[in-house]
């Protein structure tokens, strides 16, 4: 936190994985792969085309840009996609924030032999109407995730924020997500009222 203001953030992050499947990626060019596919479907092997498209998408996964799609304030979360979605954006001065967004095109890093990870790493900053920091917070969420599939696709986040002593008025949270195995960075940005 930076010291012009002294408000107490609080947060709780949550990541959840909804697709898997087994295999292994990586050997051959997506568009090697893609010709790949194409033999198998021609010989009307539609399975070991699905295996190869898939390794070809996770392989372009990794090279695109991060990516947050579905940014919602919401009241409840069950799982990945399903939720509900808070009628407005105002609190109440002690009233936790909710925010669910899913996270694409983030890397699945090989660290053992049949095991992989997700690291994922958020930056907060509370933002007013004229884009002034009023709270910062380097690192204030780390997920580490470990699995034994390489075909991991989506996920969501959690994000619970507390602004504990925050004035009325109108800000702007925003989060930046990095992928650190790559680098790659996504801002998610979310209005709030305070009243």
């Amino acid at each position: 936190m930076n010291g012009k203001n002294m408000w107490r953030v609080g947060v709780l992050v949550l990541a959840l994985i909804p697709m898997a499947s087994s295999g292994s990626f990586g050997a051959l060019t997506p568009a090697d792969q893609l010709q790949e596919a194409l033999e198998y479907i021609a010989r009307e092997d539609y399975g070991q085309a699905v295996d190869v498209l898939e390794n070809a998408l996770l392989t372009l996964r990794e090279k695109a840009p991060l990516k947050i799609e579905n940014t919602a304030l919401v009241t409840e979360i069950y799982q990945f996609g399903a939720y509900d979605e808070k009628d407005n954006s105002i609190f109440a001065p002690d009233e936790p924030i909710l925010i669910y967004s899913e996270v694409r095109n983030f890397t699945s890093e090989k660290i053992g032999p049949e095991l992989w990870a997700i690291r994922l790493r958020e930056d907060f900053q509370l933002l007013d109407v004229d884009d002034n920091v009023q709270v910062e917070q380097k690192e204030f969420a780390k997920i580490e995730l470990t699995f034994r599939t390489p075909r991991l696709t989506d996920l969501f986040l959690r994000n619970t924020i507390s602004l504990t002593g925050a004035p009325p008025g109108d800000y702007r949270i925003k989060i930046v997500v990095t992928d650190v195995p790559s680098g790659k960075k996504v801002d998610l940005v979310v209005p709030i009222s305070i009243r």
